[in-house]
């Protein structure tokens, strides 16, 4: 479970912003947006340009660390354009029963990391400087990890004539790699954690759709699931019958079923649809393996208010154990009918994140009809 999150010098975050997960009120309502103590389910509202969009890419970037991905093309521009640092930071606290992890990095462009350091209970397990390859502090029997020799590590840092070589990945996702870890163990728990984490820019999602038919298609072909799917379209508010035919090059085709004659569903269902079966595809139909924390942003982009709504309300009542952020315009939203006040927040201009309990000098309860409260300017403070 991620308990805090904080972010420097990237992109519009000049100086520090603090993503506190675990600052959670006593309300007695909506509590199945509470998980395990923190905030499971919450609402980021914000002016345009505020960075909302950047947040999330923040929040996932460690998974770049452990995919080892490569650097985007925009990467070499993440760092604060006002600023005279040369590096993003980036801290990550998690919580796993009664151990709270805590990895915390600095990164310069195209994925090159600077220093890290992994804390469990308060205890550094490593603090290390990338640029002089020297260990601040090195205690690896925390994470049950006391026989790895770093000096293969350090010796992958040292220049190569050898211009092909792959660059050395950061310390964690080294140990991670080559390491063997007890079930149960800090590292596996932190390493499924990280993985989990996924980014879904639902404002392009439905043109991906159109062009990825076969993928989406190859798990529906199997009746139980397209069942299931149909019965998904039907409670998010869209009545269909759907079909699946097998076509003579092994191919697949989905249909809208009518009274006359069907219709194929990539060609004529809406953008909304098309999100929702995207959405499916990829977090309900797929059980194997659930994500860890889900980061919707603008989620809602292609709904209806009422879809919108239902979309908030089946994550909550099928994905308890997950911690989903949407991103969103959406006032209608902004109700103590659907949310609470502390997992509705703002993020200002000034890279500020506040959530409406905060933002307020009333003491927010569950009759007040915040989304009036937001429009009047009540909160326009921390906006």
């Amino acid at each position: 479970m991620l308990k805090r999150f904080e972010v420097e010098n990237y992109r519009n975050f000049k100086n520090r912003l603090v993503l506190d997960f675990s600052d959670v009120a006593g309300y007695k309502f909506n509590e199945d947006c509470i998980t395990e103590g923190c905030l499971g389910k919450l609402i980021i509202y914000g002016r345009n340009a505020t960075g909302k969009s950047n947040l999330c890419d923040a929040i996932e970037d460690v998974r770049s660390m452990r995919m080892s991905f490569r650097s985007r093309p925009d990467d070499v521009f993440f760092l604060n354009a006002d600023s005279d640092e040369t590096t993003a930071f980036f801290k990550y606290c998690f919580q796993f029963g009664e151990s709270e992890v805590v990895y915390s990095y600095r990164k310069a462009p195209s994925n090159r990391y600077t220093w890290e350091c992994l804390e469990v209970n308060g205890e550094k397990a490593f603090d290390f400087d990338v640029d002089t390859s020297a260990f601040n502090a090195l205690n690896l029997s925390l994470i049950d990890a006391n026989e790895m020799n770093t000096d293969v590590y350090l010796e992958g840092l040292m220049p190569s004539e050898d211009d092909e070589r792959e660059p050395m990945p950061s310390f964690l996702s080294w140990l991670m790699n080559v390491g063997v870890f007890p079930p149960g163990s800090v590292m596996r728990k932190l390493g499924t954690a990280i993985s989990g984490i996924t980014v879904v820019d639902q404002s392009r999602e439905p043109y991906y759709s159109r062009f990825m038919p076969s993928r989406i298609y190859s798990i529906l072909k199997d009746k139980a699931v397209l069942k299931d799917f149909e019965q998904f379209l039907n409670e998010m508010g869209i009545p269909c019958e759907l079909e699946i035919e097998r076509l003579p090059d092994d191919s697949y085709q989905l249909y809208f079923v009518h009274d006359r004659r069907r219709i194929p569903f990539a060609n004529t269902a809406s953008s909304g649809t098309l999100s929702l079966m995207r959405l499916y595809s990829r977090f309900i139909a797929r059980t194997i393996r659930k994500p860890s924390i889900i980061i919707m942003d603008e989620f809602d982009a292609f709904y209806h208010y009422e879809m919108a709504e239902n979309v908030v309300r089946y994550f909550k009542k099928n994905m308890p154990q997950t911690q989903v952020i949407f991103t969103t315009h959406n006032t209608n939203l902004m109700s103590n009918h659907l949310m609470r006040p502390d997992c509705l927040l703002i993020l200002s201009s000034d890279g500020r994140i506040t959530p409406l309990m905060r933002a307020t000098s009333r003491e927010l309860r569950e009759g007040h009809n915040l989304e009036k409260m937001y429009i009047g300017g009540e909160f326009a403070d921390y906006e």
